[in-house]
């Protein structure tokens, strides 16, 4: 466990910590942290796809409240995309390069997800994803959640997607929203 303000764990969100009369919980809430990524085709044939990507987080989440770092993040990843008939599954695996607070000891992690997608109704489609990380710390889980999103297909080729993320470990966030815009240049 990386210690923060408030009973907070750095990254972690809610944690809980030994109190007089029982466990006390504390819970933090703000913005997170800004991601932005950038991928190149490197094959595609038939049903197969495969992408090279590059991303960066961007330490914007409130440090001081525990909500992340304050550190920037790089990662490599590699993505997979086979298109079936009407259904679609993807793997990914990457490396991600920490930026570690001073002070703190973080390490840098392997990640990866595995996920389906299906056709809901005209530009809809809904998925389900697995993702897995190394612990950042040796106090740590490995980070584990599962995500569920529905996409809407925009003209021109873009895309809008809703998604709603659930830890399945202390390491993850317990509960997570998100609104993702994907712009094809």
């Amino acid at each position: 466990m990386v210690p923060g303000t408030g009973g907070v764990n750095r990254g972690r969100g809610r944690s809980t910590t030994p109190a007089a009369s029982g466990t006390q919980t504390i819970t933090q809430s703000g913005p997170g942290d800004v991601l932005a990524s950038v991928g190149y085709n490197i094959y595609s044939e038939d049903a197969l796809t495969l992408n090279i990507l590059g991303n960066v987080k961007f330490g914007t989440a409130n440090a001081d409240k525990g909500l992340g770092t304050g550190k920037n993040d790089y990662a490599a990843q590699l993505d997979t995309f086979y298109a079936g008939a009407a259904t679609a599954y993807f793997a990914s695996v990457g490396y991600k390069v920490v930026g570690v607070p001073e002070s703190y000891a973080l390490n840098n992690v392997a990640y990866g997800s595995i996920g389906v997608t299906a056709p809901m109704r005209d530009q809809f489609r809904a998925g389900l994803r697995l993702d897995a990380a190394q612990r950042a710390n040796e106090n740590t889980e490995e980070k584990r959640s599962v995500t569920i999103d529905i996409t809407q297909r925009l003209s021109g080729g873009g895309s809008v997607s809703i998604s709603l993320l659930k830890g399945l470990s202390t390491s993850s966030p317990d509960l997570m929203g998100g609104v993702y815009l994907s712009v094809l240049m």
